[in-house]
């Protein structure tokens, strides 16, 4: 699994590139790793949060960013996304 999250833009989760990306971790397990909160990014009006699943054979030890998830091609899926925010649609 991926963790990835950037301010709300006009495309499809599969699109674009994600600036803070965690990961990979094991699909079945708890991540011990705390996800650093950035001010920066806290501060956007609507931030959207996006869970995705990648074969491990495919997942580098750790993501650097930016995280661009058609780099991946059919390997990654959407398992989840939600926005959060001060002013999300």
């Amino acid at each position: 699994m991926v963790v990835a999250f950037r301010p709300l833009v006009p495309q499809s989760n599969d699109s674009g590139n994600y600036p803070y990306v965690f990961g990979p971790y094991q699909f079945d397990s708890s991540p011990d790793q705390v996800i650093p909160a950035n001010a920066s990014i806290l501060d956007a009006d609507c931030i959207s949060y996006v869970l995705f699943r990648l074969p491990a054979s495919r997942a580098p030890a750790e993501f650097k960013p930016p995280f661009s998830p058609s780099d991946y091609g059919s390997d990654i899926k959407v398992l989840n996304s939600a926005t959060d925010g001060k002013r999300c649609p």
